[in-house]
């Protein structure tokens, strides 16, 4: 066991109709498989990835590990709009 990993499979999501992000994803999973980590790698459209994301539920009962995402540069300039500057997450 390195890093904590105990050979359970990880769930990775893709979505299939952004090219950037589909790359992403198919990069991130070719590298996990070569570091010898099991991957449930599931492309979706993106709204049913974003409904999976969501879930809160363990990645074995429908929940996931995770998915890339990205912003464009100046997407980021308003913390007042900008999830991840906000920092409002649930315990906020």
């Amino acid at each position: 066991m390195r890093g904590g990993y105990a050979g359970e499979t990880i769930v990775m999501m893709a979505p299939s109709g952004q090219a950037v992000l589909a790359a992403l994803g198919e990069v991130s999973r070719d590298l996990f498989v070569r570091l010898g980590i099991n991957v449930d790698y599931v492309v979706s459209d993106w709204g049913t990835l974003v409904q999976r994301r969501a879930k809160k539920d363990p990645p074995t009962q429908g929940g996931q590990n995770f998915f890339h995402t990205t912003w464009n540069g100046l997407d980021g300039i308003n913390p007042g709009i900008m999830q991840f500057l906000r920092a409002s997450g649930e315990g906020a």
